[in-house]
């Protein structure tokens, strides 16, 4: 029987009533999970809107206390003030929290550090002025913020740590010119703008120094500035060179390293080719001007040698006004402005270059006198003063690396090297000819040898070299053989292709025929050095079928012969230098020896400007004029041959960079 409507009705009161129990216990949980939610949302909005207004704080501080430590004759006392006073009275004491208004910047020299360990990048609360690595300032601020519903959910939660950090450089910002470090040289001058002026130095007190020297005047600062003159365009010109109005692509270096044909390989950076013509030139390197180059840094010449990081291509031409308008949009009057300087002439390539006689030596005693040695000198090199050593070398492996049977019996003190006029050459001189005299030979076996003449450039060009190879033919030698190749210069894709050569072997006419047969009186051909100095690793061979062969016997001395260099183990961009060495006994068993020089390149590019300066270093001017032609100005601060010297901070821009840098 089914139950009655009295019971049913009364089961169904009973079952709601147990549901609404359960209904009330879920609404209180949710309530509480809300309020913790809701205590969450307002204590971390809150948390994050006092941090965006601390950030913004500490950026500001940062940006001031560098701007303040950059300028000339600040101390850390001054940046930290302005830190400090950016944070105290322009930003944290004017938040409409009022949070701050009880928070004090530690004293200089009381900033606290996370973990107690001293070091920039620990700084926890305070105000770190530096200049090492860089000019700039660490500004950290700690501080604890109230909560308001956290506390009610939880109450361990009373405060929630803040911490808003920033650190702030002097960095980049140099301009892509050159500005002369002097005028009228060599001083010192009277005083009058005809005369030598120092353009570093105190107006007044600049021409009483040298090209050479800059005692006897005193640096410029901010205080006391140096003399207005155009720094570059239209009518700042090279002494040596109308077309060059003081623009400069530092994005294009070294101006010494050449490939197998002469031309020059240079360094490049920030995408630009190497060979990039001077037109492409122009428009890249202006945009560095609204951006500041951003390096890498360039390196000033040395009181030993001429570097090719402080070697730069000069920008020839009109282009006053690619560069002259964006220097009109970053800068306006009484801006400063961080720039090379140099000595005011332009350079040009090859520094000197040596032509050297083949030497007879009528018998195989006797002494050689009066073999004249031919040198030219470019301008540069002529007004530097600069003077070239001649030195003698003996085929003893000392430049080519090889051995053996191969080598100059005069290694065994057949000869001795004699002597040069003059050595070192004269200074200042367009050409000279150099008279080599006093080789003596005893019992120096008949036949054809080689030596080397190396010259080697003195101050400021140490370190320019040029080795030259010399036949040495003693006691009229007849029988001869030849070797030359229509490229010594090979230029491969990447590093693991094989250079090929193609060397010529060829005989002599009439009475200096080679031996015959060719076959019983054979040419060796051998590689006496890798292209590559003091290779162990850069495996060479010739004409063979596996690395590791190092000669092929010619016995036939017509056509070519094939040479092949392997680049396992080279570098790329890289140009080696080698030596093929040929040599045979005749049929009266006399020796003929032949040397080629080789170069194998990787991946190089060669070509582009051949002319460029020599960043002597940098100073620091302010801007007087500007026009459609020219920008004139003044010298705030002394002459740095170090880019990252505090006194140069004042010329570059001022940012932002990660906490992290060190």
């Amino acid at each position: 029987m089914g139950e009655g409507k009295g019971l049913r009705s009364r089961r169904l009161a009973a079952f709601t009533a147990e549901d609404q129990g359960q209904t009330v216990v879920l609404m209180a949980l949710m309530f509480t999970l809300m309020l913790g939610f809701t205590a969450l949302a307002v204590d971390l909005g809150r948390f994050y809107a006092e941090r965006r207004t601390l950030q913004d704080g500490v950026d500001a501080a940062a940006l001031a206390c560098t701007y303040a430590y950059s300028q000339g004759g600040a101390t850390s006392a001054t940046a930290y003030a302005a830190a400090e006073t950016i944070l105290e009275t322009y930003n944290l004491k004017t938040s409409v929290s009022k949070l701050y208004d009880s928070y004090q910047v530690p004293a200089q020299g009381s900033e606290t550090y996370y973990d107690n360990v001293v070091s920039g990048q620990n700084l926890k609360d305070g105000v770190l002025p530096q200049l090492s690595p860089y000019t700039g300032c660490r500004v950290a601020v700690y501080i604890d913020v109230p909560t308001t519903l956290l506390k009610i959910a939880n109450p361990g939660l009373q405060t929630i740590a803040l911490n808003a950090r920033a650190y702030a450089i002097a960095k980049g910002g140099m301009v892509p010119v050159v500005i002369p470090k002097y005028s009228n040289g060599p001083g010192p001058g009277n005083g009058d703008t005809s005369n030598f002026v120092h353009h570093t130095m105190r107006e007044g007190l600049d021409y009483q120094c040298t090209v050479t020297s800059d005692s006897g005047c005193t640096a410029a600062d901010s205080s006391n500035k140096g003399r207005e003159f155009v720094l570059f365009g239209a009518n700042q010109k090279a002494t040596n060179d109308n077309s060059f109005r003081g623009y400069i692509a530092p994005d294009v270096r070294d101006f010494q390293t050449t490939d197998g044909s002469g031309n020059l390989v240079h360094t490049s950076y920030n995408g630009v080719a190497p060979d990039a013509s001077i037109n492409t030139l122009k428009d890249f390197e202006a945009n560095w001007i609204l951006e500041g180059y951003p390096g890498p840094d360039l390196c000033v010449v040395s009181t030993s040698s001429f570097l090719p990081c402080a070697e730069v291509a000069v920008i020839n031409g009109a282009s006053a006004g690619i560069f002259i308008d964006p220097v009109a949009d970053r800068y306006k009057i009484g801006d400063k402005m961080l720039a090379q300087v140099y000595d005011g002439t332009v350079k040009t390539i090859p520094n000197f270059t040596i032509n050297f006689p083949t030497l007879v030596v009528a018998s195989e005693t006797a002494t050689l006198s009066n073999q004249n040695v031919a040198f030219t000198f470019s301008s540069q090199f002529q007004t530097s003063g600069a003077q070239v050593t001649t030195t003698f070398i003996s085929d003893n492996g000392t430049i080519t690396g090889g051995t053996g049977d191969a080598l100059n019996p005069w290694n065994t003190g057949n000869a001795t090297s004699g002597s040069f006029s003059s050595n070192p050459t004269p200074q200042n001189q367009s050409s000279y000819t150099q008279v080599w005299s006093g080789v003596t030979t005893t019992s120096a076996p008949k036949g054809i040898y080689t030596v080397f003449l190396k010259g080697i450039g003195g101050v400021p060009y140490a370190g320019t070299e040029q080795i030259n190879i010399v036949t040495v033919n003693v006691a009229d030698q007849k029988k001869q053989f030849y070797i030359d190749s229509s490229d010594t210069y090979a230029n491969v894709a990447s590093v693991g292709t094989t250079a090929t050569y193609s060397i010529n072997v060829t005989d002599g006419t009439g009475q200096n025929k080679w031996s015959t047969p060719h076959s019983t009186y054979p040419v060796t051909l051998q590689i006496d050095q890798c292209p590559k100095s003091g290779s162990t690793t850069l495996t060479c061979f010739f004409g063979a079928t596996s690395p590791g062969t190092q000669t092929e016997s010619v016995t036939s001395l017509t056509g070519t012969k094939t040479l092949t260099v392997q680049t396992t183990g080279a570098t790329s961009g890289t140009v080696y230098t080698g030596w093929i060495r040929a040599d045979g006994t005749d049929q009266d068993g006399k020796k003929v020896t032949r040397v080629l020089k080789i170069r194998t390149a990787v991946n190089v590019t060669a070509g582009g400007t051949t002319d460029y300066v020599d960043v002597l270093g940098f100073a620091v001017f302010e801007i007087t004029f500007l026009d459609s032609n020219d920008v004139k100005g003044k010298a705030v601060s002394g002459f740095f041959t170090n880019v990252g010297d505090p006194g140069l901070a004042m010329g570059k821009k001022y940012g932002l960079v990660p906490w992290e840098t060190s």
